[in-house]
């Protein structure tokens, strides 16, 4: 039980962030989908409009759904972000979570790992304008709750970075919407082997670590390489092995 109130410090490190959300018992974190939660009849649902209950309320179910197969757990540090105003880059979203973070650690230095924008897909294939939600992953948990919880379901949330044109978010009244996001277990095994490949080949482990594309939620779709270009890259090489091969003369027997 916590003895102190939300947002107190104590060593720079907020107290209502501790360690029990790591419970090494709940090796699938399930404790962590209670942050940020807001539902109809709750105190911290009043102000809130339609769309962001209903938006919550699908959101959740989703997560449920996902968390019904042993492969998906909940993260302890890459948060899911919704209602992020369109206009917004990542290195705005960067520097929002990291004020965020110092919001309620103000001698902690956070790190944020990555930062992912989900954008529309046009007809042609590129990206277009984003679709107002995303990815922030930190590098520590205690870190990624401080900003969950100062920002989620915060009216005056984006408007923390400061200079930002959200006149139209704020007459929609669109809070941002914060929570731990969920991760395929399989993928994250595949983009580890891939890490572990890459360091063996000399690439610097941190470095490797910063540039890894993190499990995504189904959304991520677009942002994955199209399996046609991997099939295009094979029939090059294969093509430039079969003309490899017509080239080279052939050995006459006998010699």
């Amino acid at each position: 039980r916590r003895a102190a109130a939300a947002g107190a410090a104590k060593g720079g490190i907020p107290v209502d962030v501790d360690a029990s959300y790591l419970d090494p018992t709940d090796r699938r974190r399930m404790k962590l989908l209670e942050e940020g939660v807001v539902s109809r009849g709750m105190p911290a649902a009043e102000g809130v409009c339609d769309h962001d209950l209903a938006l919550r309320e699908r959101l959740e179910e989703e997560k449920k759904l996902k968390l019904r197969s042993p492969y998906f757990r909940v993260s302890d540090r890459r948060l899911a972000v919704h209602n992020i105003p369109r206009d917004m880059t990542k290195t705005e979203v960067r520097r929002l979570f990291l004020k965020a973070v110092s919001q309620r650690a103000k001698q902690q230095t956070p790190e944020v790992v990555q930062v992912s924008l989900l954008q529309e897909k046009k007809e042609d294939g590129t990206l277009g304008k984003s679709m107002g939600r995303g990815f922030v992953e930190f590098k520590e948990h205690q870190h990624a709750m401080a900003a969950l919880r100062e920002l989620n379901n915060n009216p005056e949330g984006w408007a923390l970075l400061g200079g930002l044109k959200t006149s139209a978010l704020k007459k929609l009244e669109r809070r941002p919407i914060v929570g731990f996001a969920v991760d395929d277990v399989r993928k994250l095994q595949v983009q580890a082997k891939r890490a572990e490949r890459g360091a063996s080949r000399g690439v610097a482990g941190g470095t490797q670590d910063r540039k890894r594309t993190r499990a995504r939620d189904d959304d991520d779709e677009h942002e994955r390489v199209p399996k046609s270009n991997a099939k295009a890259k094979r029939a090059r090489a294969g093509d430039a092995q079969g003309d490899a091969h017509a080239a080279s003369p052939k050995k006459e027997k006998g010699r």
